[in-house]
């Protein structure tokens, strides 16, 4: 299975809202992603692109050290990100409330969202 960007903006809005970090994503283009922390003393940094010999989506740099708090809110947290986290529970409940799943997701990762998801 070849991997692309749209598959790695997806590992990336899972990743921050699992450990809670806020981030820049630039450049965001088809061929070339790079992901920064948005705490300027902070050296966590992504970068992936398409490998001219094998045409796949890799991570060509990646630091993994974060030297920043972990934070509640993210733009990142979106109605697309919840509805694919929690696609079995609210496909068994079909009438499940939109207060209920928010309480599912705050319990689940301590993460805030609010009433207004953006989808």
């Amino acid at each position: 299975m070849v991997f692309g960007a749209n598959q790695f903006r997806k590992a990336v809005a899972y990743y921050v809202v699992e450990y809670r970090r806020q981030i820049k994503l630039r450049p965001n283009e088809r061929q070339r992603m790079r992901v920064k922390c948005k705490n300027p003393n902070c050296t966590w940094l992504v970068y992936a692109s398409i490998d001219r010999d094998s045409g796949d989506f890799i991570v060509k740099n990646y630091h993994h050290v974060h030297k920043c708090i972990p934070l509640n809110m993210n733009k990142l947290c979106n109605s697309k990100l919840i509805a694919r986290k929690f696609k079995d529970k609210i496909v068994s409940q079909p009438y499940i409330r939109i207060w209920e799943i928010q309480d599912l997701f705050r319990n689940s990762l301590v993460f805030y969202v609010g009433k207004k998801l953006q989808g």
